[in-house]
């Protein structure tokens, strides 16, 4: 059997230009807009970021209104935000791509648009080190602040001699707690099994 990847072939096919008002609305503002099976999808850069999802919210007859999801990326020699969008009243769907160089991981907030933007761009911030500029409030959301380093990027290597990699005192007590409650459970099974059926 060859080894052929009909999945990306198909995808390709599938593919159509934006709409016409869509890509008159975001002229100058993308590197790349197309319409696929997940609806449309823009890739931009981190200047023209809050342009391109000012005009998908605010500036269409039928805009993208409603902010479901933010993640980051490890593309390798980039990095990835990826917003996505969807018509309130609709399955209709607009995926965002912002790429950036990992040297220069920075991107304008999406909190002035959708408060909702805060805490994902909090994570994505401490496990990408991706700097969302003008964030109301970029502390930690799930690492110590004294954490180094950021854990989903490709090429983060986690030390041997971590901190937070330690044994814990408390969960091994538990954990012996709990071997010692299952082989009381196995005895009592044992004595129940060999009891004179009624």
């Amino acid at each position: 059997m060859t080894d052929q990847q009909p999945t990306d072939d198909n995808q390709h096919l599938n593919q159509q230009p934006l709409p016409s008002p869509v890509q008159q609305a975001l002229e100058g503002l993308i590197i790349e807009g197309k319409v696929g099976p997940e609806g449309i999808q823009i890739v931009t850069s981190p200047e023209h970021a809050i342009g391109v999802l000012t005009v998908l919210k605010e500036q269409l007859a039928e805009p993208f209104d409603m902010l479901t999801d933010i993640c980051g990326v490890d593309r390798g020699d980039q990095l990835q935000v990826i917003y996505r969008l969807y018509r309130s009243y609709s399955a209709d769907a607009a995926v965002v791509k912002v790429t950036m160089p990992r040297t220069a991981a920075r991107v304008p907030t999406a909190t002035q648009l959708w408060q909702i933007a805060a805490w994902p761009e909090r994570e994505i911030a401490e496990m990408f080190g991706i700097t969302f500029e003008g964030h109301p409030d970029p502390r930690h959301l799930l690492l110590p602040d004294d954490f180094e380093g950021y854990p989903l990027r490709k090429d983060y290597q986690c030390p041997e001699d971590h901190p937070y990699l330690k044994p814990d005192p408390t969960r091994e007590e538990l954990g012996a707690g709990e071997s010692e409650e299952a082989e009381g459970t196995d005895e009592f099974t044992q004595a129940d099994d060999t009891a004179t059926p009624r």
